[in-house]
């Protein structure tokens, strides 16, 4: 499946220390990671995924999370969200919105 698909990842929050997300690159089984390092926020990024690949956004903020938010949005909607300390709990994962067509 070649379909691709853009989203926006958000991360808010006071000390947010890294980022690691779904680039695009990679497989649907075997995705690409980034990361960014001490990101300025509220952190956004736009990537194009393809097919049932998943958003994944995982924040790590190591003075607390009470704070923090993310977030995976497609088409102007939120497909996935979390806050305070289930931010950093296993990173956001999305299903991928075309898989089942």
């Amino acid at each position: 499946m070649n379909e691709t698909y853009e989203v926006t990842y958000e991360v808010t929050g006071k000390s947010v220390d890294s980022i690691t997300f779904h680039d695009g690159g990679g497989t649907a089984t075997a995705p690409n990671l980034a990361t960014v390092d001490k990101p300025v926020a509220p952190w956004k990024k736009k990537v194009t995924l393809r097919g049932i690949m998943p958003a994944a956004v995982s924040p790590v903020a190591l003075d607390g999370a009470a704070d923090l938010t993310r977030k995976v949005i497609y088409k102007g909607k939120v497909i996935k969200e979390a806050t305070g300390e289930a931010a950093m709990a296993g990173g956001c994962v999305a299903v991928s919105p075309i898989a089942g067509r």
